[in-house]
């Protein structure tokens, strides 16, 4: 069985395929994912109002990026992403 996710969808699909307790999926795809959200400011401002153990949390168990770095088996991951949003992309960045 695979997961799959787009966006934010994506990045749940990435941490939940790479959580150390998940062996339940052989493989993820994710389209245009958000990959390491506790380097961005929004990011970090979320983690810090939802976990009490803010961004330290985070790190631990919901940034794919931190995830994968501690991974030491294969995994079988495939991302998609474009270089550039539509134009109207700017508004998501303040």
């Amino acid at each position: 069985m695979s997961i799959f996710g787009h966006s934010m969808g994506g990045h749940g699909a990435l941490t939940t395929y790479l959580a150390p307790k998940a062996k339940q999926y052989r493989s993820a795809s994710a389209f245009a994912p958000i990959s390491n959200p506790i380097k961005a400011p929004w990011g970090q401002k979320a983690f810090a109002g939802y976990l009490q153990g803010g961004n330290d949390e985070a790190k631990l168990q919901y940034d794919a990026t931190e995830l994968i770095s501690k991974h030491s088996e294969p995994v079988h991951i495939l991302i998609d992403y474009v270089r550039r949003d539509c134009p109207s992309s700017e508004r998501w960045l303040t």
